[in-house]
């Protein structure tokens, strides 16, 4: 079926003298083949990869959005637990904090499983499959308010790590096969920007929402809405990822174009999960990349759940609805500015034909260097924050 066909960077390049229109304006790739059938020609036509993308970017900010409801509104949350779960005033925070928590854990758990998935099944396939998840829980956590239910919640927040877990894994590898030469990291970082803006809006969108007289189940009503179009987009997207190129099924074959020797089309059969896992685990910088990274989630994950909570506590403004509308204005500048800078800056440093490891090595170390000053500001803010009280 047109649905399991694939298309690898490498047939792009193959290609591309060969077909000299339709090229995509950004990558400079050919987006159809003469080999495919109508039907995935046009699709091709229409999302090519740099639209694909753009596309991603999207996605990415309401997955983002998503995880800044919660935080955006904490009063609003808290009141809910307190009404739902008749806890004390003094522990409404940690379960609140258990609301994020649920997610990070069923994301960390899916998130490998999904990995495992992209060598068996189509990648597309996989990430709408994930996306229709993310829009049931959506809207699973938006009827937790009117059922006044908890349990419900953190359910509908557990199934949204789910969901997100495929698209997470699979988007930054398709930029890294997809986007132009020399300007991969730029395109990851526009990626990656889309999470701090994203949070951001998240925390006005939910402020804004949350003390209307909506409330904040249609804070998750409309995210879910608007995540439907791009989940059946997936869905038709015929392209595959380059690391599953040796795997992938003769295409001529998926076309409905006999083969020079008549033999049935099996599907591909990937590695097990048990030995991905072993084998990724033996890479020491994998297993440092990865440690630094949860560090970095962790620190993330606190700020974004109780920045605006800190800022009111410090008395810094009067209201929820304004704490949280200025946090979201820092969180954004500093997305907006630092990740697409940073990628730039990483492309230019390591030159246009310079490879991945190289790119990799220019990346740690400027992350190491921004890191330091990071480190140096959060100090001097607890300093001044123990003096003033």
């Amino acid at each position: 079926s047109s649905a399991r066909m694939a298309l690898t960077r490498a047939e792009y390049q193959a290609l591309e003298n060969s077909v000299g229109e339709g090229k995509d304006k950004v990558s400079g790739k050919a987006p159809f083949f003469s080999s495919f059938s109508s039907s995935s020609r046009m699709i091709t036509k229409i999302f090519t990869p740099s639209r694909v993308i753009w596309m991603f970017v999207v996605v990415n900010l309401l997955n983002y959005v998503d995880r800044g409801i919660i935080p955006g509104a904490p009063n609003q949350f808290q009141s809910f637990i307190h009404a739902t779960t008749s806890v004390p005033e003094s522990s409404e925070s940690t379960y609140l904090g258990l609301l994020q928590s649920v997610f990070i854990a069923s994301f960390s758990v899916a998130v490998v499983v999904a990995g495992n998935f992209v060598h068996i099944y189509p990648p597309f396939k996989v990430m709408g499959g994930g996306l229709a998840i993310w829009c049931v829980a959506v809207f699973i956590s938006g009827f937790a308010r009117p059922l006044s239910s908890f349990n419900v919640l953190v359910l509908g927040r557990a199934l949204s790590g789910v969901g997100e877990a495929s698209f997470q894994c699979i988007a930054p590898a398709f930029i890294q096969d997809y986007a132009p030469n020399g300007r991969q990291v730029l395109y990851l970082g526009i990626f990656f920007s889309s999470i701090t803006v994203g949070i951001a809006g998240g925390y006005a969108y939910s402020a804004m929402v949350s003390t209307s007289s909506l409330g904040w189940g249609w804070a998750f009503y409309l995210e879910g809405m608007l995540m439907v179009p791009f989940v059946i987009i997936c869905w038709m997207l015929p392209y595959q990822l380059k690391g599953a190129e040796e795997e992938t099924p003769d295409i001529s074959i998926e076309a409905g174009i006999p083969s020079s020797d008549n033999t049935e089309h099996t599907e591909r059969q990937g590695p097990s999960l048990y030995k991905e896992v072993k084998s990724i685990l033996s890479i020491p910088v994998f297993i440092n990349i990865s440690l630094g990274y949860a560090a970095y989630c962790a620190v993330l994950a606190g700020i974004s759940t109780f920045g605006p909570i800190f800022f009111q506590g410090l008395q810094f403004f009067p209201d929820e609805k304004s704490a949280s509308l200025h946090f979201s204005a820092i969180v954004a500048i500093a997305g907006i500015v630092g990740t697409p800078v940073g990628g730039y800056i990483s492309d230019r440093l390591a030159g246009g034909k310079a490879s991945r490891e190289q790119v990799l090595t220019t990346c740690l170390r400027i992350m190491s260097f921004s890191s330091v000053f990071g480190i140096i500001f959060s100090v001097a803010s607890a300093y001044c924050t123990t003096r003033n009280s």
